[in-house]
């Protein structure tokens, strides 16, 4: 008989089987993260209404909006895990294996090219070809100069994708991975991401960033491989919006 220290690592659904991170998510944890994100989004918007309210030109308060708000982002979620002791391992954010490095150098790229071709081809099926014109013509009347640009860089491409990836997947996918499973944790984290962006284009986007997101988190039972994903996209996003503005 194999003694249990010779007996083979579990392959397949045998590994499977195992959380995508250790430390699970409390309902604490979820409430306290979700509240932070909802407090300081609100807080977001009032800055914006404030600052459109007094005057401001609308590509300046929605630069000076972001900014602002992924910084309380960033300021909520770190006070609601660090008050519940949370460590940067506990995220998935721990340093990460040779292999895994390797990996994302062609994984990351891959899973962003599937994600724009299923968003493509999805997007051909269910919207309206106006929806993409509506969304056109809000960037092209914006007008940013470098500075603006640069603060954009740091909100969407820096901080941004960091804050929703601890949201998303690893808090809300660790909880529902814990009640649900994996398949209906990755599915749902991935629907309710897309829900908070709103617009149908973005939408549909969002769900395939945040599945694939999601898988490669999973994959590397680390939180960097989707954080790299995430601002990767968020990159070419806003290169591509750049190119547009006047």
């Amino acid at each position: 008989m194999t003694s249990l220290e010779h007996r083979p690592a579990p392959r397949g659904p045998e590994r499977d089987r195992r959380p995508t991170f250790e430390r699970p998510v409390t309902g604490t944890d979820l409430l306290l993260t979700l509240a932070s994100f909802l407090v300081t989004t609100a807080l977001t918007a009032l800055l914006l209404l404030g600052l459109v309210v007094a005057g401001a030109p609308l590509d300046t308060a929605i630069v000076l909006a972001l900014t602002t708000g992924v910084v309380l982002w960033l300021g909520g979620i770190a006070w609601a895990l660090r008050r519940r002791g949370w460590t940067w391992d506990d995220l998935g954010l721990g340093p990460v294996g040779e292999r895994t490095s390797r990996a994302m150098l062609w994984q990351v790229p891959l899973a962003w090219l599937t994600t724009i071709v299923l968003t493509a081809v999805v997007g051909a099926l269910l919207l309206d070809p106006s929806e993409s014109n509506a969304v056109a013509s809000t960037q092209a009347a914006l007008n940013l100069g470098p500075a603006a640009l640069v603060g954009l860089a740091v909100a969407v491409v820096g901080i941004g994708p960091f804050v929703e990836e601890i949201i998303f997947r690893r808090v809300l996918l660790g909880w529902l991975e814990a009640r649900t499973g994996v398949l209906l944790a990755l599915v749902g984290q991935a629907v309710l991401f897309a829900v908070l962006h709103v617009l149908p284009q973005a939408m549909v986007l969002t769900f395939f960033l945040g599945l694939a997101t999601g898988i490669l988190a999973r994959r590397h039972r680390s939180l960097w491989p989707a954080v790299a994903l995430h601002a990767t996209n968020n990159a070419v996003a806003l290169l591509a919006v750049a190119t547009t503005l006047r």
